[in-house]
């Protein structure tokens, strides 16, 4: 018997496989289905999924022959592996030097044909094989080997999807750290940032109490600018603390609530001027949605329609749609409406259009990113596109799909 040699590459490729971490695993239905369908094809009573480590041949699927590991310098495949771009064909081992003695060969099992195919990884490294063996000498067909070739690329696409699902599910969970940790900074920070802001404008209003008299029109104005700096910093900060919130929603625990209900208690809540006309769903409709979600982003669209809006009489137009399987709302104003160019751009977190509403406030460039991302969470989708009149105005198009089934 001829041992098997180690191929030059042999650090990186045992580098390689450990990456799959298929090593030691538990059987799976769609190895062995690959197994007995070699089987099936070459007409072979035995089919193995062999993967070469260090010192051992482990085997992921059996077919035909149980068996789990042997001693690397006796498997048929670690020659396999030493020629990885075509198959190893042994017709009858008895009469290869390489197997004659071999006691899988001259002893019990007492395999005699073998033919294996490398299972080569993306970056051309041969990790171990499938094959296919016999009692007896014999060959295969063309067609049979083409046909073992293809379903040890299917072997190997087994082994690559695991390893990206594993991948993706580790990026996942860093992702989902470093979000919390994201949240949790900016919920710090903004919380300590709001004590001096506060002191700030404390000191503000107290010079203007008590100094107020002394100061000419230009420190009076200095003043003011003060104040309206810090006002628009707070509102960047409780910005910022709502945004940070977002990934911590709990969006899977849908409930059922009354559309017409929920639009009225948000129109109470951002006091809505006599001037305007609104026009919402009146028939009560019942959604199966996350309630808190939907009042968050349905409040700061209309809190912007009525914020920016420079007609006399504004308008606010909340329509609702739904069919087997999405929900779908329009939120419609007429105010001065969002040109295309900037439609994906207001979206992005600090990004402004340096609009100037009635109350005289400058955006921070925080809310619809914070829209964005709930909408986003929820599994939803939503958009800017033109008024269906195609009127001055803009049109935010929500869309989120409906729960299978309520959350318990």
């Amino acid at each position: 018997m001829i041992n098997p040699k180690i191929p030059e590459n042999e650090k990186s490729r045992l580098a390689v496989l450990h990456e799959y971490q298929v090593l030691g695993t538990l059987p799976e239905k769609d190895f062995d289905d690959i197994t007995k369908i070699a089987s099936e094809i070459c007409q072979t009573p035995i089919s193995l999924i062999n993967l070469i480590d260090a010192d051992i041949q482990w085997t992921k699927s059996y077919y035909g022959l149980e068996v789990t590991e042997m001693p690397r310098e006796l498997a048929f495949c670690a020659y396999t592996i030493n020629d990885p771009y075509r198959p190893t064909i042994i017709p009858d081992a008895t009469k290869d030097e390489r197997f004659h003695d071999n006691p899988y060969v001259a002893a019990g099992p007492q395999l005699i044909f073998y033919t294996g195919i490398p299972l080569m990884s993306p970056d051309g490294y041969a990790l171990g094989t499938l094959c296919v063996l016999d009692y007896k000498p014999r060959e295969l067909t063309q067609n049979q080997l083409d046909a073992l070739r293809a379903l040890a690329n299917q072997v190997m696409s087994q082994l690559e999807l695991r390893r990206r699902n594993r991948q993706l599910e580790q990026l996942n969970k860093e992702m989902s750290r470093l979000n919390r940790n994201l949240a949790e900074f900016s919920y710090r920070a903004s919380h300590n940032l709001k004590t001096p802001l506060r002191g700030i404008s404390s000191l503000a209003t107290w010079l203007q109490d008590e100094y107020g008299d002394k100061l000419d029109a230009q420190g009076m104005e200095y003043l003011s600018l003060i104040h309206q700096r810090t006002n628009q910093l707070h509102q960047l900060i409780n910005g910022i603390l709502t945004y940070s919130k977002v990934t911590t929603l709990s969006v899977n625990q849908a409930e059922t609530f009354d559309l017409t209900d929920l639009i009225r208690e948000i129109i109470t809540q951002v006091h809505v001027p006599a001037s305007f006309v609104l026009d919402y769903p009146q028939e009560h409709p019942l959604l199966l949605l996350y309630q808190p979600g939907l009042h968050q982003i349905l409040h700061h669209l209309i809190s912007n329609a009525v914020k920016y809006n420079n007609k006399e009489m504004g308008e606010i137009l909340v329509d609702f749609m739904e069919s087997d399987k999405r929900y779908l709302f329009y939120v419609i104003d007429n105010g001065p409406g969002i040109q295309p160019q900037y439609r994906e751009k207001v979206f992005q977190l600090f990004e402004t259009l340096h609009f100037h509403p009635n109350q005289q406030e400058n955006s921070v460039g925080v809310g619809l990113a914070t829209v964005k991302a709930i909408v986003e969470k929820m599994h939803g989708h939503i958009s800017i596109i033109d008024r269906p009149d195609n009127e001055e105005g803009a049109c935010f198009r929500l869309e989120f799909e409906k729960p299978r089934q309520p959350a318990r």
